[in-house]
């Protein structure tokens, strides 16, 4: 069931740009059950945006709070569109942050900066292939993490969910 869902996320992050989310009525992060500060399960994603060189292009990054796991995907529209329907499809909530307010998403902007290391600031975005993106997104998830325990997010996910992501995942 959860790697149904994993997969359903996949298709639908796509499509998850059309509508400004400041322009909807949205839940403000400091809403979010306490339960998400304890980085105890998957599925508290923390979701921001990479802007290309001269705000042309960008990237969106989520990441699983429990496990470091991200996803990467190239915007082609507006950010976070269509978050209410996602919600419903895969049973959670989305909460935003407050613009200007990183700290509110202190997991999220520590996975921006080790995307920065292969998508430096001032990159052409036009230049990134898709190939590459998923290349960035294999590296982070294949990366041991002090916080881990020294595991991967794969591997450490793997360990607590007895879940095996299959060939997809671990070759590059």
């Amino acid at each position: 069931m959860l790697q149904s869902r994993v997969e359903h996320l996949d298709s639908l992050i796509a499509e998850f740009i059309e509508l400004n989310p400041f322009q909807l009525t949205v839940e403000v992060i400091s809403l979010r059950p306490p339960e998400v500060d304890e980085k105890l399960r998957f599925r508290d994603f923390e979701i921001d945006t990479i802007i290309g060189k001269n705000r042309k292009g960008a990237v969106m990054t989520i990441n699983d709070r429990c496990t470091k796991i991200v996803f990467i995907r190239r915007l082609t529209g507006k950010e976070f569109a269509r978050h209410k329907e996602i919600a419903k499809v895969l049973d959670v909530q989305f909460f935003f942050a407050r613009p200007y307010h990183s700290w509110e998403r202190g997991a999220n902007e520590n996975t921006n900066g080790l995307a920065r290391q292969y998508i430096p600031k001032g990159t052409d975005f036009e230049d990134l292939t898709d190939e590459y993106i998923a290349e960035v997104e294999w590296k982070l998830n294949h990366r041991p993490r002090k916080s881990l325990g020294y595991l991967t997010p794969l591997e450490y996910f793997k360990k607590i969910y007895k879940f095996d992501f299959g060939s997809r995942c671990t070759s590059n």
